[in-house]
């Protein structure tokens, strides 16, 4: 079995309004990783990630080079695997 990993990450740039949480669905599906995404009040978008060490690399790297929008800055913090999450979804308010 693979080791899983995870991470908390959070957006801010011109994040909304440009298909950003649907994109990163589909890489999530794509990669087989599991999380959560959200739009925030302040217009920024923030979520969880998790996965195989080769698939969070893909997603990061597909983050700075395939994103909509502009990112302006993203921050990525290592956080505790949770085993209960196995899909990704997109999360509303």
């Amino acid at each position: 079995m693979t080791q899983s990993y995870a991470y908390s990450f959070h957006m801010i740039g011109h994040v909304q309004g440009v298909g950003m949480r649907f994109t990163l669905k589909r890489w999530a599906r794509k990669l087989r990783v599991s999380g959560t995404v959200q739009n925030n009040p302040d217009g920024s978008v923030s979520g969880l990630i998790q996965g195989a060490k080769d698939s969070l690399e893909t997603f990061q790297k597909w983050l700075k080079e395939r994103a909509p929008g502009r990112i302006d800055q993203i921050s990525m913090s290592p956080i505790q695997v949770d085993d209960g999450m196995t899909k990704f979804q997109i999360l509303h308010g």
